[in-house]
């Protein structure tokens, strides 16, 4: 078959040139790109796949396993929200930047969501309210929430989710006030 002498092929070229045939790309038994390949295949699963199986994989494109999520974090954690391409090329060269950059924000508002963020079906928060001075604040609700943890490392071209989201909570208690909620944050 063609694609089996092309890959021979490949294979001679990268070891004549010092490098490991498993770098290139396709070169890999599909099972070893999952973590976890039971998760996709069934607790059943032996590697090598199946013809099925990776027919299943190739058809299903959209289908992101929890590995592939924890490599969209660390990737956007690494190289900033914007360097779809950096994360595509270093993490996950099987999926398109698109596909990358939807299931970012696809996980970034499950995870709001499930940490008590309010954002309505077009992706917007909830109105902040307008408090005419500090002391008619809501003070148990000040109480509630939580200070962030200063960095090991100041970053200060990126939030990392924990300030997110700390931010995301005291907005609705404080408002616009950002000198207030920069002290007591």
């Amino acid at each position: 078959s063609t694609n089996a002498t092309a890959a021979a092929a490949a294979d001679a070229v990268a070891i004549k040139q010092g490098w490991d045939p498993s770098w290139l790309p396709g070169a890999r038994e599909h099972s070893e790109l999952l973590s976890q390949p039971k998760e996709v295949f069934g607790d059943d699963f032996e590697p090598p796949c199946r013809s099925d199986q990776v027919h299943a994989l190739k058809k299903d494109r959209n289908q992101f396993t929890a590995a592939e999520d924890s490599l969209v974090f660390r990737g956007v954690n690494l190289y900033g929200e914007k360097q779809w391409l950096l994360i595509a090329d270093r993490y996950l060269p099987d999926r398109s930047i698109n596909i990358i950059s939807q299931r970012y924000s696809k996980l970034s508002l499950l995870l709001y969501q499930a940490h008590g963020i309010k954002i309505d079906a077009q992706g917007n928060l909830d109105a902040p309210p307008k408090h005419e001075s500090v002391d008619k604040l809501d003070e148990k609700a000040l109480k509630a929430l939580k200070m962030v943890d200063p960095p090991a490392i100041l970053n200060v071209h990126r939030w990392s989710i924990e300030e997110d989201l700390c931010l995301l909570r005291a907005v609705p208690v404080l408002g616009h006030m950002w000198a207030e909620l920069s002290t007591r944050l």
